[in-house]
């Protein structure tokens, strides 16, 4: 194992080693898969059961679909509001730091 490289070159590595894992044919995430999107049908059969509806393959399988969509807004949701505040906390913390820095590059010469 190589611990000369970054955290950036070793997340890199992982991603490639995965890349190609996947493009072989060497994994199998086809019942992970299943059982993920079968989680949204359930859910779509559940619900319409507590209402006393009846509803075909067709709808749950398009109920489903908006059940995962809703699932995945949710999660981007939250994700934004996580760096949102990550952002609002970090910005806190370099008030101070701001005016040591060097405002940008200095230019030598004279102005045009």
């Amino acid at each position: 194992m190589n611990s000369n490289l970054t955290p950036a070159q070793r997340s890199t590595r992982a991603r490639l080693a995965a890349f190609t894992q996947h493009g072989a044919g060497r994994t199998n995430v086809a019942p992970a898969t299943a059982a993920f999107r079968d989680r949204f049908s359930r859910l779509a059969v559940e619900e319409a059961v507590s209402r006393g509806e009846v509803i075909g393959p067709e709808e749950i399988a398009r109920r489903a679909q908006f059940l995962l969509r809703a699932h995945m807004s949710r999660l981007a949701l939250a994700a934004s509001r996580a760096r949102s505040k990550a952002a609002s906390s970090s910005s806190i913390t370099t008030i101070g730091r701001a005016d040591s820095r060097p405002a940008g590059p200095t230019t030598s010469g004279t102005d045009s």
